[in-house]
């Protein structure tokens, strides 16, 4: 069992996200538990669940996992 410790605001926000049926992304520094408490909130609640690490050219199919092309003309 793991435990987490020190995040309780972060908690309650996702918490009412995800009441409200919208999306949570989670941003904070390497290692502060941010996968494990998606995975978690996923897991409980029998959410899908998907880890997005950014990049520095980031496209909105990146995100969507879908082609996004607009006509040039």
């Amino acid at each position: 069992m793991l435990l987490i410790v020190g995040k309780r605001a972060v908690l309650e926000r996702i918490t009412a996200v995800t009441l409200a049926g919208r999306h949570v992304l989670i941003e904070d520094y390497p290692g502060l538990a941010k996968t494990l408490i998606a995975h978690s909130f996923a897991a409980t609640l029998s959410l899908e669940f998907r880890v997005f690490s950014s990049r520095q050219i980031c496209w909105p199919g990146d995100i969507t996992m879908r082609l996004c092309l607009q006509p040039c003309c």
